[in-house]
């Protein structure tokens, strides 16, 4: 009983909030108090005696619904202009709407054989054509998922992610989904780790994302539809001992992604 009331009771705090910065709601109801109809204001002085009693309190509590008229405008402009931004300032949708019935959208996982790639792999089966990229093989419990296919590469290959990247054009489409998600790391100070793990690393978990948005950005620029997605981490911010290899590595992917 009491977890279904505090249920309840955050409910109607949410709804109260919205509410409050919500002009719709709170222009009517100033102009209500400050310019309303004689029997408008009749009502209101009879409905809240306390308030209208006091000039003080009426006054405050006008301040107050600008106040938040005000805030609630601000956040309707800020979240129309972050609408725009993300839709690369056009009003109007360009490209053709998404399509996650399953046969429509294609998209391109790296790492998808284990970690977060493989659960990714499993959330998007069935939604969309997935085509995984991989050095590992591929597991069991991905095989007889709906619209997977599997294309062993070393990501870290140019020319075997060209291959790659060809056959899944000829295979599935034009991929409208890329979530470079591939990477390796090892705790290992500066002087320990060699250059050749370093380098792989590296083209692992950054330059690999460089050559993959180079394959694909082109067909999603022209269908003017797409979504590149990389996967980075708090190591992306700050760097730690024995990992400035990849705190490195993740800090280039943020700027890479951000660019």
């Amino acid at each position: 009983m009491a977890a279904e009331l505090a249920v309840v009771v955050s409910k109607l705090v949410g709804l109260l909030r919205r509410a409050s910065f919500e002009p719709l709601l709170v222009g009517p109801a100033i102009l209500a108090i400050t310019r309303g109809p004689p029997q408008v204001q009749e009502w209101l002085r009879q409905t809240f005696p306390y308030i209208y009693r006091d000039k003080r309190r009426l006054e405050r509590l006008v301040r107050t619904l600008q106040a938040l008229f005000a805030l609630g405008l601000l956040g309707k402009v800020n979240n129309g202009l972050n609408a725009l931004a993300r839709n690369h300032w056009h009003f109007r949708k360009p490209g053709q709407p998404w399509d996650f019935s399953g046969a429509v959208e294609i998209a391109v996982i790296t790492g998808g054989c284990s970690g977060f790639g493989h659960l990714m792999v499993k959330g998007l089966a069935g939604k969309a054509k997935i085509a995984i990229l991989d050095v590992q093989d591929m597991p069991e419990d991905l095989k007889h998922l709906p619209g997977v296919t599997f294309y062993q590469c070393d990501i870290t290959d140019r020319n075997a992610v060209a291959e790659a990247a060809s056959s899944i054009r000829t295979d599935l489409g034009h991929p409208s989904i890329l979530i470079n998600n591939a990477g390796i790391g090892r705790a290992s100070t500066i002087l320990e780790a060699s250059e050749d793990y370093v380098e792989k690393l590296f083209k692992v978990n950054l330059l690999s994302h460089w050559t993959l948005i180079k394959e694909f950005l082109p067909s999603m620029l022209d269908q003017k539809k797409g979504h590149i997605v990389a996967i980075a981490s708090m190591a992306s911010y700050l760097s730690a001992a024995e990992l400035t290899d990849y705190c490195a590595s993740k800090a280039g992917v943020l700027a890479l992604h951000e660019g």
